[in-house]
């Protein structure tokens, strides 16, 4: 199942959810493999392959998440693909002998080819139009949008702040803004004695950190509007009151406003 029909469990590292990791005709191939094997009809080495098939999936099995993590099941893609090309061949073999009177190599391999730009279309076509508003939020889709609106305007503003609802949004931001490294190296020193000090693991759990002019934090716009500084606020729609000034809507895909970014100080 997990191999051909539900693939990923999480849309993270651009997996699609829902769709096999391989293509469905190659059950086929793997089937003949195996018929091979069970007939002692393999290749060489075939020992060592399936161990590897055994022991690949044991460190996926091993780690925390939502099950199902496809990017660690790669370590075991080479050998699945080895024994469909030698299903393959296998299958090759056999329909040679019992069609003796056709040369079904003139009809085998464009036959595969055929089926396998067939199944490569039909990939193509989910990950290009359908896949992209599915995953759109696990993917982080918009953040660049955000910052770069962010950077264009931020010599404006006394202070940016932005939502930690986004998830580690100071990473958004020194990726996006290509910050210097060794401004996020310095700041990232004060975090760590923040989160010493408030106990908790991840930097985003912090109530308020800095880097430079930006502050990542929960937001409360009255109490920004106190500081008396301009600031240019960003988070998710539901953390906004309405009739607020928004000056930039990131939108998902579908056209769901993903993240607001606001001038508070003007009513």
């Amino acid at each position: 199942g997990f191999l051909f029909i539900q693939g990923a469990g999480e849309w993270t590292y651009g997996m699609i959810s829902g769709r096999g990791v391989l293509y469905l005709f190659e059950i086929i191939l793997l089937i003949a493999a195996i018929v091979a094997i069970v007939k002692r009809q393999s290749f060489k080495g075939v020992d060592f392959i399936l161990v590897w098939l055994i022991l690949a999936p044991i460190p996926a099995a091993l780690t925390k998440g939502s099950g199902y993590a496809a990017n660690r099941a790669t370590v075991m893609l080479p050998a699945i693909l080895i024994l469909s090309a030698y299903g393959l061949v296998y299958l090759q073999g056999v329909l040679k002998d019992k069609f003796r009177n056709f040369n079904i190599g003139k009809y085998l391999v464009p036959g595969v080819i055929f089926v396998l730009i067939l199944s490569f279309i039909g990939f193509a076509e989910d990950y290009l139009y359908h896949a992209p508003p599915k995953g759109a939020e696990a993917m982080k889709y918009g953040m660049g949008e955000a910052v770069s609106y962010i950077n264009e305007n931020q010599a404006k503003y006394d202070q940016i702040v932005v939502s930690r609802s986004l998830g580690v949004p100071h990473i958004w931001v020194a990726f996006y803004g290509k910050l210097d490294p060794k401004l996020v190296q310095d700041a990232s020193l004060k975090w760590a004695e923040q989160q010493q000090e408030s106990g908790v693991v991840y930097t985003d759990q912090l109530g308020s950190y800095r880097l430079g002019k930006y502050v990542f934090g929960d937001i409360n716009l009255e109490d920004i509007v106190r500081t008396g500084k301009k600031s240019l606020v960003m988070g998710r729609p539901w953390e906004f009151k309405e009739n607020m000034n928004i000056v930039k809507t990131v939108n998902y895909p579908n056209q769901v406003p993903l993240v607001l970014i606001v001038d508070p100080s003007v009513k």
